[in-house]
């Protein structure tokens, strides 16, 4: 079989029939004991378990996760997807015995509440938590110490644990899009967004990306301005009118994101991001940049589209800096 696919695509769904069917392109699995698998599906079966022991898996459309199934073909999986998964409910706790687990992708299932078995997983260094209906990210997240990218996205979140800001190693974390409409297996959802984001998050030094686009924030704690690493920072969609002043000396950051806020002004500091390359500013009320923007010699494009800027202003913008795509 050439080019055999390291991502396998296992569709499981609760039934009372023992069979394997081939269906567009992909096996189907009805959520059975292994050993009752008719005879004349042996090949099958040998075929599927070959493609699990590569140690990647997809499951799509589940209604109950199978455990036990999975654990007794490979319980040393590196890589778990669950997606489409509308009619799933819960996941044990249990799941903390796939102990060799590094990649975890959860998307678009009914989950209310936030799987903390997958905490106690120590080798876990990737974890997206993606359109799920969970509320409240738990304490129990703090355990993953090896962890260096989180996506929580798209979710009715009320509260983000102040253990996140314990994850050390974290390079790379989203919050994002808990103020938005969203649409999920047919029905339109509103989620109000979340207000605020603990103090806390200024520990975590080694982070290069933050993104907290599409929530409900009116201002940022000031020790984000600590993060020195950080080269990324996107703020689009929230009611901010200002940044704290410790921003302005991240000299690493390199993309600064402020879309579709409340901004009127900005301070002259925003000349010491020597390294900035991509500013955008886009629908805010700015009606005049600050002149030390001047100064940011290595910006490569700055979007001011959506302001109330002067064409004239924006003309001598474009003299003082030539080699910057400026978008109005």
């Amino acid at each position: 079989m050439k080019n055999i696919r390291f991502i396998i695509v296992l569709f499981l769904f609760v039934t009372n029939t023992n069979s394997l069917l081939a269906q567009e392109g992909k096996v189907e699995l009805y959520v059975e004991d292994l050993s009752k698998i008719s005879e004349q599906k042996l090949l099958e079966r040998q075929l599927l378990e070959k493609q699990l022991l590569t140690g990647k898996l997809e499951l799509n459309g589940i209604k109950n996760f199978p455990l036990d199934n999975i654990y007794n073909i490979n319980k040393n999986i590196k890589s778990l997807t669950i997606e489409n998964s509308f009619e799933l409910k819960n996941l044990s706790e249990e799941v903390k015995k796939f102990k060799s687990l590094e990649y975890i992708s959860i998307s678009k299932v009914s989950l209310t509440k936030f799987p903390i078995g997958f905490c106690d997983i120590d080798n876990l260094t990737f974890f997206s938590y993606d359109s799920n209906f969970t509320t409240i990210i738990p304490e129990e997240i703090g355990k993953l110490k090896n962890l260096k990218i989180l996506y929580l996205s798209r979710m009715p979140l009320k509260k983000v644990s102040t253990a996140i800001a314990t994850l050390g190693n974290l390079e790379r974390l989203s919050i994002d899009g808990t103020a938005s409409t969203y649409s999920m297996a047919g029905v339109i959802y509103k989620f109000d967004g979340i207000d605020y984001i603990p103090k806390e998050i200024g520990n975590l030094k080694s982070l290069k990306y933050l993104g907290l686009e599409k929530n409900n924030l009116e201002e940022i704690p000031k020790e984000i301005g600590l993060l020195n690493n950080l080269t990324v920072l996107a703020l689009d969609y929230n009611n901010l009118k200002t940044l704290p002043m410790g921003i302005y000396n991240l000299q690493n950051l390199q993309n600064l994101l402020l879309s579709n806020n409340a901004f009127e002004y900005l301070p002259e500091d925003i000349g010491n991001l020597k390294s900035l390359k991509r500013l955008n500013l886009e629908n805010n009320k700015l009606k005049f940049l600050p002149k030390s923007i001047e100064n940011l010699k290595n910006l490569i494009r700055l979007n001011i589209k959506g302001n109330e800027i002067s064409e004239a202003k924006i003309i001598e913008l474009k003299k003082k800096l030539p080699n910057t795509e400026i978008i109005y």
